[in-house]
């Protein structure tokens, strides 16, 4: 019926249908709705551009109890567009078991001597 231009077609179809599948956990799922009133609050508590990332971050990893956490960023200009998604890592975990390793080191040399 549509030849050689439905792969097009159906491709486009399998995006807007898994988008639109997206959207709908968004407005439904508990999770979803706390990181978004997270945002909402943070953007409100702060003045125009100084939202403090580090605290939004931190603040969304408790939220997610342990899930992987991304960064989606969106910029335009001239009429063009750009989305950035990143992991990011649990950082914060990393520096303080290397702290603790650290310090329990130190105190094995106090011993020791």
């Amino acid at each position: 019926l549509l030849g050689s231009k439905a792969y097009i077609l159906f491709t486009l179809h399998k995006i807007i249908s898994q988008s639109l599948k997206q959207l709908q956990m968004l407005l439904v799922e508990e999770t979803s709705q706390r990181l978004l009133n997270l945002y909402t609050y943070e953007r409100e508590r702060v003045s125009a551009g100084s939202m403090c990332e580090s605290t939004y971050r931190n603040n969304a990893r408790l939220l997610l109890e342990g899930d992987d956490c991304f960064q989606m960023e969106q910029t335009y200009s001239h009429g063009s567009g750009e989305l950035v998604l990143a992991f990011l890592p649990e950082k914060e975990v990393e520096e303080h078991e290397g702290e603790e390793d650290d310090v329990e080191e130190e105190e094995e040399e106090e011993e020791a001597d």
